[in-house]
């Protein structure tokens, strides 16, 4: 199954459509019906009554027929399609029929502008979609994708200060990135908290750390450790020092309001989800550049996440290996 050949589908549209050849069984009736024919005539003997002349045959098999159905029906006739038929296509997501072997299926609102505006909008928004995860995947920190593994089962662990909204928090974002997601997930109905054991080998986890401190281990930290080539410093929309980021963990200022924390926590995994850039383009989204305290996705941003863990993806791509993987005519 796959794309007919544009001259066929052209061809096939410009007869039925233009021309207004005769259509064989337009209706919505799928069994092929005998082909009756009727002669001149004949008189009986006495010359009064005119007796036609009628013979039923059905046409040989290489008798080829063409059905316009209903949108709905040809759902139907796609989704039992064999492997002798073909799906006709004119674009992403743009089926006009199907081809059997005797019966040519075509929808009947070919001819309509709302089936092509639609699809049109449809391919125009997957396009959207494809430019707002590119311009959140790639910061100025991360030229190729850092994503996290579909192999592992990770878990989010607090290791200092925290509170019970903000265990509400990172469970909330579990669940809806592991619906989002079809690869990697978080696990979402517990945490880990306090100090980590020592034995790894018998934890089956993969941990992301939180640690709420104070304002004094944030600035020793500034001072003494922090790694610019492989942390990121998280201000707030004051230019405050709130935080530290890297793969694997953040440490936050327990200092932040509720909602500051909120958002802080939420851009922190998705950091770790390899989300590092921003957005000018979609002030609802939480990549706006400017520093908001929502911690909510918006639809655009849950679409991005979807697309960038639907299993195209891997670690280590560009922009442009991600914009052939993700290509809309796929």
């Amino acid at each position: 199954m796959g794309f007919c050949p544009l001259w066929i589908q052209y061809s096939l549209i410009f007869l039925i459509l233009v021309l207004g050849m005769p259509i064989l069984g337009a209706g919505e009736n799928l069994s092929l019906s005998p082909v009756t024919t009727v002669s001149e005539g004949n008189s009986d003997p006495s010359g009064d009554i005119q007796i036609p002349d009628v013979s039923v045959r059905t046409e040989p098999e290489t008798f080829y027929e063409i059905k316009l159905v209903s949108p709905e029906l040809l759902k139907i006739i796609q989704a039992n399609a064999g492997v002798d038929d073909q799906i006709l296509k004119i674009g992403p997501g743009m089926n006009i029929g199907v081809a059997t072997p005797h019966v040519l299926y075509l929808r009947s609102d070919l001819q309509s502008d709302d089936y092509l505006l639609a699809h049109r909008i449809q391919g125009d928004k997957k396009n959207d979609i494809l430019e707002h995860l590119l311009n959140i995947l790639f910061g100025r920190d991360n030229p190729n994708t850092v994503l996290l593994h579909s192999d592992r089962d990770y878990m989010i662990w607090f290791d200092e200060e925290y509170a019970s909204d903000d265990i509400k928090t990172v469970l909330a974002f579990a669940r809806e990135f592991n619906n989002l997601s079809s690869t990697a997930r978080f696990e979402e109905d517990s945490v880990l908290t306090g100090d980590l054991k020592n034995n790894y080998e018998q934890i089956p986890y993969y941990y992301y750390q939180i640690k709420i401190t104070s304002r004094q281990f944030l600035d020793n930290y500034k001072k003494d450790h922090y790694k610019p080539a492989s942390e990121e410093q998280l201000h707030d929309s004051g230019g405050t020092l709130v935080g530290f980021i890297a793969p694997g963990y953040v440490y936050l200022w327990d200092g932040l309001s509720e909602p500051e924390r909120r958002y802080f926590l939420v851009k922190s995994l998705l950091w770790e989800l390899g989300l590092h850039g921003e957005t000018n383009a979609y002030p609802d989204s939480f990549f706006y550049k400017k520093v908001n305290s929502s911690a909510k996705l918006s639809q655009i941003d849950k679409e991005a996440i979807s697309l960038l863990y639907g299993g195209r993806l891997s670690t280590n791509m560009t922009a442009d290996s991600v914009r052939k993987a993700l290509d809309i005519s796929q």
